[in-house]
């Protein structure tokens, strides 16, 4: 049989909260991706796919939650209870803070490579800094590894 699985078929969800818990590992000691493909029986290929678009999945996950609460509620013809309203603006917030994350990630893989280059503006600084702040450890290795390079720089300019 060629062409796509029906969906019930699909492994997608459980790839997907798989890889959710992978990324959400400490990074020293999660196992490598090859070996998660490996232990689900799939390739290094796919998971990379997966993981692309992993922060879009969550999202609609913490979306589609959400509004099985409120069709619940308006199932059973009556309004929401102050637990589910709750819990429903939890999973409100946590779509919105997964979207806030993916993007500082996107953000701060493209500042690393500018940094790299040697061509990072005062925004890029201001944004590393703020990331930092709030406890990204790639901003703040980016910050660090600038602030060598700018050593390095006024050492020659010196000299």
């Amino acid at each position: 049989m060629r062409g796509r699985k029906p969906k019930l078929e699909s492994r997608g969800s459980e790839i997907y909260a798989r890889l959710a818990a992978w990324r959400e590992a400490n990074e020293a000691s999660r196992p490598p991706l090859r070996a998660l493909a490996r232990e689900l029986g799939t390739s290094h290929q796919l998971l990379g796919f997966y993981l692309g678009r992993l922060d879009k999945w969550q999202i609609e996950q913490y979306h589609r939650r959400a509004e099985e609460i409120r069709q619940r509620a308006t199932a059973e013809n009556r309004a929401m209870t102050s637990t589910e309203e709750c819990e429903v603006r939890v999973l409100e917030r946590a779509a919105v803070e997964c979207l806030l994350d993916s993007t500082i990630r996107k953000n701060l893989k493209q500042i690393e490579l500018d940094a790299k280059d040697g061509h990072l503006g005062p925004m890029q600084f201001q944004f590393l800094r703020l990331a930092a702040r709030h406890g990204y450890p790639k901003a703040q290795q980016v910050l660090h590894e600038c602030g060598r390079s700018a050593i390095r720089e006024r050492k020659f300019a010196a000299r």
